[in-house]
């Protein structure tokens, strides 16, 4: 239900905003991130039950296109935009002495609907506060071994809905910078309850 509803709510919000306004500015943009990942309480206990505990923090970086419309002078604009995150292995703690070698990451993809809203305007350079709703997939990794007996390279994919906010601020006519917090909330929380994604980073103009 959550996979319908929420990329027909955005139709429903882009369509008669693109009817209106003709203006269609399309950019890519890269970021660097923190993202700090919270574990469900199944999941909780396998790790002090079994002495292996991943990290609950880590560094990743993002790619992001998309495409802002609407006039650059009303106080709102609207945006549908196409993310990629990457957080890299980071290793585990262990606390045993038989488990070796174990790290662990997460990566995802979104697709959303985002609002700008206009809170500043100096020397025509636009500053917007962002709020962003989508859906996307998340993939957590993880990876241990007991040498000699076994190694376990595991990857676990959920459908996830994607609450964004931050902000944008334009450097120049062609250059914004943007700082976002993005909350990946899995549409199963067997391994992961949740993912807080800390990002900032430069978008391109078209």
């Amino acid at each position: 239900m959550k996979k319908i509803l929420i990329p027909a709510l955005c139709t429903f919000c882009i369509t008669p905003a693109i009817a209106d306004e003709a203006v269609v500015r399309p950019y890519i943009g890269a970021n660097i991130n923190f993202d700090f990942i919270s574990y469900s309480p199944y999941m909780e206990d396998v790790m002090d039950n079994s002495g292996l505990h991943f990290s609950d923090s880590y560094f990743g970086i993002g790619l992001e296109a998309g495409v802002k419309f609407g006039d650059k002078n009303n106080i709102w604009n609207g945006g549908v935009a196409i993310a990629y995150d990457y957080a890299f292995d980071t290793s585990a703690s262990v606390t045993n002495s038989y488990i070796k070698n174990a790290e662990s990451g997460f990566s995802a993809w979104n697709i959303g609907f985002d609002n700008y809203i206009r809170v500043d305007d100096k020397d025509s350079k636009r500053t917007d506060l962002i709020f962003g709703i989508g859906v996307g997939k998340g993939t957590e990794r993880s990876y241990w071994s007991i040498p000699d007996f076994i190694t376990v390279d595991e990857k676990e994919s959920t459908t996830m809905i994607v609450l964004k906010f931050g902000t944008n601020i334009q450097l120049n006519e062609t250059v914004d910078w943007y700082t976002t917090l993005r909350d990946f909330i899995p549409s199963k929380d067997e391994i992961i309850k949740n993912v807080i994604s800390i990002q900032t980073g430069i978008k391109l103009n078209f």
